[in-house]
């Protein structure tokens, strides 16, 4: 359960492992890695536009310090946030 829910939607699956709801003590770590993981691939995205956190948060319309938890997987970007990253790092919603 917990791996189909991050791989299809990530945003729940962050906000599982911040409230520890992974059922399966085995599933944990298939969780983690996903995490990492999404956070690997936003940020290595971000650098490759060759945008530094500041200037995502200029085209989003998101306070640069809150890109920066979203990155650190310290929060959940909302369902508007990830759209507004999608969108500034052109790539599709379902991409995030």
């Amino acid at each position: 359960m917990a791996e189909e829910m991050c791989s299809h939607q990530p945003q729940a699956c962050v906000g599982a492992f911040f409230k520890m709801e992974v059922e399966d003590e085995h599933l944990a770590p298939v969780v983690r890695l996903k995490l990492l993981a999404y956070n690997l691939h936003l940020v290595e995205t971000r650098k490759e536009k060759g945008f530094t956190q500041g200037e995502l948060a200029q085209l989003t319309g998101i306070p640069a310090g809150r890109i920066g938890e979203i990155e650190l997987l310290r929060r959940v970007p909302t369902p508007e946030e990830a759209e507004e990253i999608a969108s500034a790092l052109e790539k599709p919603l379902e991409w995030l």
